[in-house]
């Protein structure tokens, strides 16, 4: 599944409406105004959800498209995998699927193997926090249930790395 967000208009996503100004130009709050760079700076940028559960693939699509990237799901790694031999992307969110007792980034080699793109893991195992993640080179890793500014945060920062 694909989804781009439609931001031709420059106010589409305004929440909003003060008025005109003295020269007639729209006036837009703040808070919209942070919300279209995001949006802008965003445009163009794709990720790859990857989860078992097809409503997690389709809430997270949802969330990402608002901020202006290209999304595409998969409910397997190697659903994910094909996707990624297909067209890459510059993001990869997945869940760890595996058995609980297995706690492992293994399974997310197959990724690395086709993808550079950075992963973002997002689990509900609290063992996975402890795993190793250089090996596979994880972004970062959120324990769900998660705080979705925390998950935008952690986008933001892999898909607009600072300069060390």
């Amino acid at each position: 599944m694909r989804r781009e967000a439609d931001i031709s208009r420059p106010d589409a996503e305004s929440h909003c409406s003060l008025g005109r100004s003295a020269d007639s130009q729209p006036l837009t709050c703040p808070v919209c105004e942070i919300r279209h760079e995001r949006t802008r700076m965003h445009r163009g940028k794709s990720v790859l959800v990857i989860d078992d559960d097809p409503f997690m693939c389709e809430l997270l699509a949802t969330l990402l498209t608002s901020e202006g990237l290209t999304v595409r799901t998969a409910t397997s790694v190697a659903q994910g995998v094909a996707l990624l031999q297909q067209e890459p992307v510059d993001l990869i969110i997945t869940d760890l699927t595996g058995p609980l007792h297995e706690v492992s980034l293994d399974e997310l080699r197959p990724l690395r193997a086709v993808s550079p793109a950075p992963i973002i893991v997002l689990t509900g195992r609290v063992a996975a926090l402890q795993v190793p993640t250089s090996e596979v080179q994880v972004a970062a890793v959120l324990l769900k249930p998660f705080d979705v500014d925390d998950l935008l945060a952690e986008v933001r920062a892999s898909l607009d790395p600072q300069p060390a």
